[in-house]
């Protein structure tokens, strides 16, 4: 017995519970050993690192397995192992232009079960970008153009959404642009950097909710980005090592966005010493990186500056944009057991404000903007049955910004109406010159933190990988809201909208957001194909308002060649601080302006409405895609399909109230103010707007992607792209005419909506000539624009109802739409036929990049947008018989970089 029992604890133990992978990491060039290389497990998630001598070893639990090899600097590499192996030598290349292949394009991640796309830190260095902004242009579908730091860059993703500026190959979606359904576009594109979230739900702005541009959409002039999402011109490229986008199905891990998901990536770990200097148009950057390693194995420092100055309009001072963004981080990997990054990333804009004289006026005004984002990610590993790994994040946010309109006023002195009541007062004046100031000042604050836990195993048929997590999130604004340094507050009209101070602190408390999730990746087969599921399921609390978000991507490896995909999913965005805590309501009437050489006299109304915090939904957006993935040695192709059906999207709505304006009656003297009582009111229109979830848009389209690789007889490799989209936006709020007839019985009409539909056909071609024994690459894009087309179907100028005089409402039978009693309310626009504007031509635009890449690390680029100043003329003819022409591309620009790896 004794004996049996002996074999068998004998057997037991010669049976190995993992495998190992072993081997050495080199220098492809120098055959020297290379310390600290990552060696990530794709299955698990599990990691180890190369020691001094450049030796790892790792533990796998089942095969077939994907290891993946990574050195900052240094090309990675994925490989499949089927068995143990102790005797792995991987050669690491240096990520520079004598590589075999460089990218310079948007390709397909590999190892996603949808259709993101990944941009490498080369293509990143080589389009020679200032911003992210820059960086987005390379997405499918975006035109090329040489962007604008003096708007607000604004990334909207899969809509064909355009107007008469961005038409012609200007910087569609990523400009000055108030329509609303881009904005709402691009609200719902969330950011990430290193995993933590990124997003402008906090700041808020003047205009309370008033008009088409307030409340939902704030002020939204040049740089104000407030409630429309993240200004991607305040994002620096300094130490970015990828990004991700993910237009499509995004994993249940990621909420808080309904249009796509941009994921940044930094790097943490030994670099060497880069400074990269460049000059395109008006503006000019630095741009400083390097990562060391600490003594005593305490990890590595990873620091960057970039520094940005531009001047559009060198006339005008108004126009400077300056910016400086740091960050620092501490990366720490202890093998097998725990990791740690930390990172503190701080922001300004240094110009601060600018004054501009001349004969007339004086002029001053400013963005001061200064941010710090401290985060933290910890994991720990463990050998538990029932856990893999644990991990907890956190983010603190917290900035200042401050943007301030002083100017010079000669009015000759005006009534000030100030009050925060409602009621009639006696009015102060404003001296006959003096500087005005409106000063807007934010600050924000978020906290965020994620648990998660993960847990992968695998059964005879099926390899698995879970994770359950918790988010909280809490975001606050600390500023002092709206205010005027000199408290004048200029009524210069009757019936005119009044603003206040606004205290952001007391008025909007903190918005607290809960989430959870569960994800899990199942690898198997079906059919004897290999078959690769993500799958998740999300809920949130938003507003007070919960949401249940289920997500699924799957491929399918038909063949070796050919992958076929489908994704669906549920998005949802939380509306931001500004849609939810829009603030009271001014309506300042002056009622009488006395003015004598003894005295001056003036009597003023104000009108209050109150808002209470609004019911306002998060934004949705039902997402469905497919696709098929075709690779060859030589070439690589992709077709993809998507159908995205939003609603419940931000907009604002009109109300109409009657309100009584007080009349009265003086009595005058000739050396003091009148004497006055009231004898009556009179019925005031108050027209007024608030925040409601009215927007619906339908969105679909087809992209295609090839990539064919170097053609080594011509060193030179081509990737073609081409997007087809389509739109339809709608909304069920009516539009409305005033009577000007001061006799007709109907007051307002309402007038039935209509869709507006919109459609997009271009593609890119681009040529990359390289040679990479001697560090050059060219780059020539041609673009082609096939199809901008946009229709309105006819609009019916008859009103549907009406409001009376005392705000009642009426339905208007179909049949007596067109009696004369409704002509008053009847619409007048000339314009309510069918319309359709379409790009009745065919044209192109060419693009030229030039790098060149010396042994000693130094690099030299070049680019030129429109590199042929190739100008095509549209000719048009307008309903009145006038010709009239449009240039279809933009005048040509350049600009170069030159950096140095020490």
């Amino acid at each position: 017995m004794k004996a049996r029992l002996l074999i068998i604890i004998c057997l037991l133990l010669s049976i190995p519970l993992q495998a190992q992978i072993g081997g050495k990491l080199l220098d492809a060039e120098s055959q020297q050993p290379l310390m600290n290389v990552l060696v990530r497990n794709l299955n698990t998630g599990r990691w180890t690192l190369s020691d001094r001598n450049g030796v790892f070893e790792i533990s796998v639990k089942s095969f077939p397995v994907k290891l993946q090899y990574h050195l900052l600097g240094k090309v990675d590499q994925t490989h499949s192992y089927t068995k143990a192996q102790q005797q792995v030598r991987i050669l690491l290349k240096d990520d520079n232009l004598s590589i075999d292949e460089v990218q310079v394009v948007a390709k397909r991640k590999k190892q996603s079960t949808g259709s993101n796309l990944v941009l490498q830190k080369q293509a990143i260095e080589l389009v020679q970008a200032q911003s992210v902004a820059d960086v987005m242009q390379l997405i499918p579908g975006k035109p090329l153009s040489e962007s604008d730091l003096h708007e607000r860059q604004l990334l909207t993703l899969r809509s064909a959404i355009f107007n008469e500026t961005t038409k012609f190959n200007k910087n569609q979606g990523l400009g000055y642009n108030n329509n609303e359904y881009l904005l709402n576009n691009s609200f719902g594109v969330g950011y990430l950097v290193d995993d933590m979230p990124l997003n402008n739900n906090v700041n808020m702005t003047g205009g309370r909710g008033v008009t088409l541009k307030s409340g939902v959409f704030a002020n939204l002039e040049e740089n104000s980005s407030v409630g429309v999402g993240v200004d991607l011109k305040n994002l620096s490229l300094e130490n970015i090592e990828s990004i991700e986008v993910v237009q499509g199905i995004s994993s249940a891990r990621y909420g808080d966005h309904n249009t796509g998901l941009i994921k940044i990536k930094k790097a943490h770990g030994y670099t060497p010493l880069r400074v990269n200097a460049n000059l395109r148009g008006g503006s000019y950057g630095i741009n400083l990186t390097q990562g060391f390693e600490l003594k005593n194995n305490q990890g590595f420092l990873n620091f960057g500056v970039d520094y940005l100055n531009s001047n559009s309009d060198p006339r005008s001072v108004l126009s400077a944009f300056e910016r400086i963004n740091t960050s620092l981080s501490w990366s720490y990997r202890r093998k097998k057991k725990f990791e740690n990054r930390l990172t503190v990333q701080y922001g300004q804009n240094i110009n601060s404000y600018n004054t501009l004289e001349n004969a007339i006026t004086n002029r001053t005004k400013g963005f001061d903007n200064k941010s710090i984002r401290i985060s933290n990610a910890s994991t720990w590993f463990t050998n538990a049955s029932w856990l893999d790994k644990l991990e907890v994040s956190s983010l603190l946010s917290y900035g200042k910004n401050v943007s301030r309109s002083i100017s010079e006023k000669n009015t000759g002195g005006t009534p000030i109406i100030n009050s925060l009541d409602e009621g009639t007062f006696e009015l102060s004046y404003t001296p006959v010159s003096f500087f005005a100031s409106e000063v807007i000042e934010n600050k924000p604050f978020s906290f965020f933190n994620r648990i998660e836990l993960s847990k992968s195993f695998k059964t005879a048929s099926a390899r698995y990988a879970f994770n359950f997590g918790t988010n909280l999130g809490i975001d606050k604004n600390f500023g002092r809201g709206n205010y005027s340094e000199n408290d004048l507050k200029l009524l210069s009209t009757p019936d005119r909208v009044g603003y206040r101070n606004v205290n952001f602190n007391s008025l909007v408390p903190a918005d607290v957001k809960f989430s959870s999730y569960v994800t899990s990746k199942i690898s198997t087969k079906l059919f004897g194909k290999i078959w690769v599921t993500d799958l998740g399921l999300r809920y949130d609390l938003y507003n007070g308002i919960s949401m249940l978000s289920p997500r699924l991507n799957t491929k399918l490896s038909l063949s070796r060649k050919l992958k076929a995909r489908f994704g669906a999913g549920l998005f949802a965005k939380s509306p931001s601080l500004q849609s939810l805590f829009p603030g009271n309501l001014y309506y300042d009437f002056v009622i009488a302006d006395f003015r004598t050489n003894n005295y001056s006299f003036a009597l003023g109304h104000t009108f209050v409405r109150k808002y209470e915090t609004p019911n306002i939904k998060p934004s949705k957006t039902l997402k469905f895609e497919t696709g098929l993935d075709y690779t060859t040695k030589s070439y690589s192709a992709s077709l993809t399909g998507y159908f995205n059906k939003q609603y419940d999207g931000f907009t604002n709505q009109r109300y109409f109230e009657i309100a009584q304006l007080p009349e009265f009656s003086y009595t005058f003297h000739p050396d003091r103010a009148p004497d006055y009582v009231q004898i009556g009111t009179t019925p005031t229109l108050l027209d007024y707007r608030r925040a409601t979830n009215s927007l619906e848009a339908t969105n679909y389209g087809l992209e295609v992607l090839l990539a064919i690789r170097k053609i080594r007889s011509i060193n030179t490799s081509f990737n073609i792209n081409a997007a087809y989209r389509y739109t339809r936006t709608f909304s069920d709020l009516p539009g409305y005419t005033k009577s000007k007839d001061s006799s007709s019985e109907p007051f307002i009409g309402l007038l039935r909506p209509v869709p507006q539909t919109y459609k997009t056909f271009n593609s890119t071609i681009t040529a990359t000539h390289h040679v990479p024994s001697i560090g050059l690459v060219i780059t020539l894009t041609a673009e082609q624009f096939f199809n901008a087309d946009t229709s309105i179907p006819e609009r019916d100028r008859y009103a549907y109802a009406y409001y009376d005089r005392n705000m009642q409402y009426h339905n208007i039978p179909e049949q007596d739409r067109g009696l004369d009693k409704y002509i008053p309310i009847r619409s007048t626009n000339n314009n309510l036929g069918a319309s359709s504007s379409r790009l009745e031509t065919f044209y192109g635009n060419y693009h030229l990049r030039v790098a060149k890449e010396f042994e000693s690390g130094l690099r030299f680029s070049f680019y030129a947008i429109n590199f042929l100043n190739h100008r095509p003329i549209l000719e048009r003819i307008n309903s009145d018989g006038e010709l009239t022409y449009s240039e279809l591309n933009r005048p040509i620009s350049f600009g170069g970089s030159v950096s140095y790896k020490f």
